[in-house]
């Protein structure tokens, strides 16, 4: 699936990082942020994440939903607010994602 072009836009810009948070990412969670991106620049709902080769759900595809799904998805656009306190707890932000 291909997001529009205004779901795009609003995915692109919530998932900017501050170089000051992207500086602290590990090797690996730069990889993860890239791969994410690019999945983004292509209006794509979804990417494969390059540790695991797991389908992973892009910002856009959660913001296309809506609303918060409650499973603690990595790309959460709405702060996991859905989700039981046992599964926020156990997650992080890393600047950039959900960790």
């Amino acid at each position: 699936m291909i997001a529009n072009y205004t779901l795009f836009e609003a995915a692109v810009n919530k998932a900017k990082v501050a170089w000051v948070n992207y500086d602290g990412l590990t090797s690996e969670e730069r990889t993860i942020h890239m791969e994410h991106m690019k999945a983004i620049n292509d209006r794509k709902l979804t990417y494969l994440d390059p540790k695991t080769g797991y389908v992973v759900f892009t910002i856009s595809h959660h913001m296309k939903r809506g609303k918060c799904c409650g499973s603690g998805c990595r790309h959460c656009a709405y702060n996991m607010e859905n989700a039981p306190e046992d599964v926020r707890s156990k997650k992080v932000w890393n600047g950039a994602f959900y960790v």
